[in-house]
């Protein structure tokens, strides 16, 4: 079974921010064999957003899912195939894709970023990419090790813990270890810290509460132990005292056998 790149037109900054999205397929062929041998191929196409579908609606710092991921805040997932290339990202720009003559528009390297940024050309392969930050190709590194894992590194004016896992889908062109590629889920590291924070002071708050709670709740469970236990003495109290008939206690003097033994 052959597994093609995604293929699609390239959608640049300037038209992303107009709107445009990105729209693309993944070619799948396996060849077909009769009684006399070859007899030819069956090919399909799926829809690059069904692989889409798996990373834009994602937030990782939260359950439910959303709409589209705020790239601004750092918060977001996105899908790498095994050459490295980003192909599923909240920002369309990032994603490999072909010129109108039919050539591919060449990923950001450290001698082209400044011009290609200009232009809106923002391809992402994250082999090429140890200028912005070292821990970027490594991880691309271990994912096609068959790894996975997390790291910490910088993009887009953001610091980054990054959890990453292949996708284990095997072909002839996609083998194993690696695989398709890989998912990679990752959060701001200064939000994430400002939400540990707050969550820390819930927790406190929560826990301060829970305290003052749980000490009502032994006070007054003390003070109802104590009513019960007054209760049971008068009640047995009354129960000898009914069991014992007035005046069998007798007359004279009473003492214990120590001072009989004297």
């Amino acid at each position: 079974m052959y597994i093609s790149p995604v293929t699609g037109w390239y959608v640049n900054r300037a038209e992303f921010e107009k709107g445009k999205r990105f729209s693309g397929i993944v070619r799948i062929a396996t060849p077909l064999f009769g009684k006399e041998g070859f007899a030819g191929i069956i090919s399909l196409a799926l829809d690059a957003r069904h692989l889409a579908g798996y990373t834009d609606h994602i937030i990782p710092t939260q359950a439910a899912p959303v709409f589209q991921a705020d790239v601004s805040t750092g918060n977001y997932a996105f899908m790498v195939d095994h050459r490295g290339f980003v192909i599923s990202h909240p920002n369309d720009y990032h994603i490999e894709g072909l010129y109108p003559n039919g050539t591919p528009v060449p990923a950001l390297t450290q001698a082209s970023s400044a011009e290609l940024t200009k232009k809106g050309e923002e391809v992402l392969n994250l082999n090429l990419l140890s200028f912005m930050d070292p821990n970027l190709p490594e991880v691309t590194k271990d994912a096609a090790a068959g790894k996975a894992g997390v790291k910490t590194y910088k993009f887009g004016g953001h610091t980054k813990f990054v959890a990453y896992a292949p996708i284990k889908f095997f072909t002839k062109d996609t083998p194993e270890p690696g695989g398709f590629g890989w998912i990679g889920m990752g959060i701001d590291v200064e939000n994430f810290s400002e939400l540990a924070v707050k969550t820390t002071k819930n927790i406190d708050k929560e826990a301060k509460a829970w305290t003052t709670t749980i000490i009502l709740i032994l006070t007054v469970s003390v003070v109802v132990l104590f009513l019960i236990l007054a209760l049971l003495a008068k009640g047995i109290t009354r129960s000898i005292e009914a069991e014992i008939p007035k005046g069998s206690e007798g007359e004279g003097h009473f003492y214990d056998d120590e001072e009989e033994d004297k």
